[in-house]
């Protein structure tokens, strides 16, 4: 029955595995960037086989029938001990010697040795055999990210914690390596940034550790010895030293400074940035207009640029010490504000090329939040709502409700009052009425309130308010979406099998439409480069980094036997030309579409379809 199980389905077991066998529904959807709608689909897959089931508590493995379902998961299992073993060995080990530890055949031993070359040259390492032994070769520090790598695999998002780490580093007091980091950077008067404190915590942890296996850093240059890097590192080194026994190196010191930097604040946030200068800050305001200009948008980000070239500065120097943090902010933003999360790539590829530094994934997702907040606290969303109030001015009934409404709700509401006994009718038009006196108004949702306006009205008129421009807003997004939709550009193709060519491909009939002309192909291909617009190993959506097309428009590739997309596979992929006086528009339904196509059921939907109108109304459902 294994080979019953989709990758997704194994990825849950897994996860539950790392929970000891029971976990929530809400921390499993959560950790596997999916609906809680998606888990329990495939969870009622999985109570069918038997593998799992269900409480109060969540859910939970079956002992019985479930090891022998999780065969193909022990043996990836094995994989990981017999590499982790070969990370922590400092010397050669003797193959016959290795498979008898972990009870297998030297031939089984040796494939999976194959696989492991496979996984640790993507880190620069490389296993060696020389008389029947083995080791790994590679600099120490490609180890250290390579273990870094393994534990984020292992334990991704909320569910890393140190008793997880304690499992991991055998023969390791981890709480208290945890305390001596914690209480240095204390007892300096600095804190660890929370967004930053899992990731350095983890490197910390992995650097003692290793030190503690007699397994040392050289030494690197240019190290600030003035630095309160270095003090925090020194400090952590001089207690960890008193409290195992262990032998630091300078080299040791060095490093665990470089983890530190751009990680680490002083409670007044000024004081620690002798260098920071506001020449560097008008540099970062700068780069941010080009960015923003690129889009279109018009945003005023002034009073939030300060805090930004903050992080920047601090993210600097995280690069300048090849030290990034791990996080998966990124992978949230890029599936639910992607609109966003591609205006933080082009940011963080200006970034790089003004400061020669390189911006990972992950970094980019920090840069992603701060991006949000600007636009979103700068752009008018047209969320206005004109509510016609109908109360008379008796004991201040009138003035009592409007100032009730205007406190919850000023900076959405246009309210227009009217005494019952009026027979002037405002001129606007008016999107629903609040009335004290029993009324009926054909067309027009009306809500019966009393003089007092109590806290249940309150509520009512609340959830009235939220309805209606929700709705309005998704009526205004459905009707830009279907007509980026064109049946001339509806493409169902088995022989596309590539993303070069599904990009060449659509891009080709794009032009030939008369959409876009033969520079947008290229440029679709340079913004691929910056980073992937591949979504959960499902569907693509390729754009480009110029905003040029004449009309807005979305081309439609579907090859259910699949598309190859730089390491996995895709099913679907939307290729988007834009019209600059449609981005502010397009970036709300670019967000739905990614939104909507992260419900595995209806991207199945999506995938059966046969024309461009069908397709379009699965999306708009």
């Amino acid at each position: 029955m294994n080979n019953t199980l989709s990758e997704r389905q194994k990825k849950i077991l897994q996860l539950l595995m790392k929970c000891h066998g029971r976990a929530s529904g809400k921390l499993l959807a959560e950790n596997m960037n999916i609906s809680l709608r998606t888990l329990t689909s495939e969870m009622a897959e999985l109570k069918r086989m038997a593998l799992v089931d269900s409480d109060n508590a969540g859910y939970k493995i079956i002992d019985d029938e479930s090891s022998l379902q999780l065969m193909a998961l022990e043996d990836t299992d094995l994989r990981q001990k017999i590499l982790r073993r070969l990370l922590n060995a400092n010397q050669a080990i003797d193959v016959d010697e290795l498979a008898d530890e972990f009870y297998v055949s030297t031939s089984s031993l040796r494939n999976k040795l194959k696989e492991i070359n496979k996984l640790i040259c993507e880190n620069d390492l490389q296993l060696i055999y020389a008389h029947n032994t083995v080791r790994i070769e590679g600099t120490e520090l490609n180890k250290r990210f390579m273990i870094r790598k393994m534990i984020y695999a292992d334990f991704p998002s909320r569910m890393m914690n140190i008793d997880n780490l304690a499992d991991y580093f055998h023969d390791m007091d981890i709480s208290s390596l945890y305390t001596i980091v914690l209480s240095s950077v204390e007892a300096n008067g600095y804190y660890i940034q929370d967004a930053y404190s899992s990731s350095l915590s983890l490197n910390l942890i992995i650097g003692l550790y290793r030190i503690s296996q007699d397994i040392h850093t050289p030494k690197l240059k240019d190290v600030d010895t003035d630095s309160i890097e270095y003090k925090l590192a020194s400090e952590v080194c001089r207690r960890y030293t008193k409290h195992f026994n262990k032998t630091v190196t300078e080299g040791d010191i060095a490093y665990i400074t470089s983890l530190f930097c751009g990680q680490v604040v002083h409670p007044n946030r000024e004081s620690p940035y002798d260098s920071y200068d506001f020449e560097f800050e008008t540099k970062i305001s700068s780069i941010l207009a080009t960015t923003f200009e690129k889009y279109m948008l018009e945003v005023d980000y002034a009073s939030m640029v300060h805090n930004l070239s903050l992080h920047i500065f601090d993210l600097i120097k995280r690069s300048n010490s090849n030290n990034f943090v791990s996080t998966q902010i990124h992978s949230t933003m890029k599936q639910k504000c992607p609109f966003i999360y591609d205006v933080a790539v082009s940011l963080a590829k200006q970034l790089e090329e003004a400061f020669h530094i390189t911006i990972p994934d992950d970094e980019i997702g920090f840069l992603s939040v701060h991006i949000g907040f600007i636009i979103e606290n700068s752009m008018d969303n047209d969320q206005y709502i004109d509510i016609l109030l109908i109360a008379n001015h008796y004991q201040g009934i009138a003035e009592h409700i409007q100032n009730k409404l205007l406190e919850r709700h000023k900076d959405i509401l246009r309210l227009h009052v009217m005494d019952p006994a009026s027979n002037v009718v405002p001129k606007q038009n008016i999107d629903f009425v609040i009335s004290t006196v029993p009324l009926e108004i054909i067309g027009k949702q009306i809500i019966n309130i009393s003089p007092f306006f109590d806290v249940v009205e309150r509520a009512q008129v609340d959830e009235a308010i939220a309805k209606y421009l929700k709705e309005k807003k998704l009526r205004r997004n459905n009707v830009f979406l279907t007509s980026c939709f064109n049946p001339a550009l509806f493409f169902i193709d088995e022989t596309i099998t590539t993303k070069q060519e599904a990009i060449q491909f659509l891009g080709q009939k794009m032009v030939d439409f008369g959409i876009v002309q033969q520079s947008f192909i290229d440029s679709v291909f340079e913004r691929e480069k910056l980073s992937p617009t591949c979504f959960f190993d499902a569907f693509a959506i390729p754009h480009a980094l110029t905003m040029d097309a004449k009309k807005t428009i979305i081309s439609v590739l579907i090859n259910e036997k699949g598309i190859q997309w730089d390491d996995t596979q895709i099913k679907l992929c939307l290729l988007i030309a834009i019209q600059k006086e449609n981005i502010l528009e397009f970036s709300n339904v670019y967000n739905i579409t990614v939104y909507a196509l992260c419900d595995y059921e209806r991207l199945n939907r999506l995938f059966k379809c046969t024309t461009s109108a069908e397709f379009v109304n699965i999306l708009k459902q």
